[in-house]
């Protein structure tokens, strides 16, 4: 074998490399990847001389303990390279079965945002954030939360993602202490 052949197989090689990494990667660039968060809001101010508003929120447990009369929320973000429209926002029961038959997918959806600051459908450009609020105050949350788990964003193209953390988990088992302590 000549050192041309050897040229040429290597080239033929590094060719047929970079034809699958690219395939991969553009298979990857446009799928629609989100992540969903519970999130608690801590604080809300109007600025003044103005129509918007500041939103203080975390996704932390303690977040609770510092704001006990807070709201809950749902955190859409767009990680991915495709512009998605957000249709539906809430939070769903445990359990593949629940979650996966239409009746009971959207237990507790939230229909509008609570501080007015987006309306559905909400478009996401890429590397985008929205917060939809939920008006369930502290006291509300043991109906609202009952029997939830995940928090759930669902796309025009039918792409439906979950997301949990440590607030939602410690929300809902406060929501059962005190339905069972009010029955």
């Amino acid at each position: 074998m000549e050192w041309t052949d050897g040229v040429t197989l290597g080239l033929a090689v590094l060719g047929a490399g970079l034809g699958v990494f690219n395939a991969l990667r553009e298979i990857y660039r446009d799928k629609v990847r989100l992540r969903v968060t519970p999130v608690w809001m801590t604080q809300r101010a109007t600025i003044i001389g103005s129509s918007s508003r500041a939103v203080m929120f975390t996704r932390k447990e303690d977040g609770v303990d510092r704001n006990p009369n807070g709201w809950i929320g749902v955190q859409v973000i767009n990680t991915g390279f495709v512009e998605v429209t957000i249709d539906s926002v809430g939070f769903t029961p445990s359990g593949f079965l629940d979650r996966h038959r239409p009746d009971k997918f959207r237990a507790r959806p939230i229909i509008s945002d609570f501080v007015e600051a987006a309306t559905f459908p909400v478009r996401l450009p890429p590397r985008t954030s929205v917060t939809i609020w939920s008006s369930a105050r502290h006291e509300d949350l043991h109906r609202a939360l009952k029997g939830v788990t995940r928090a759930y964003a669902e796309t025009a193209c039918e792409v439906v993602v979950f997301g949990r953390s440590p607030l939602l988990r410690r929300l809902v088992a406060q929501a059962e202490m005190e339905r069972t302590d009010a029955e």
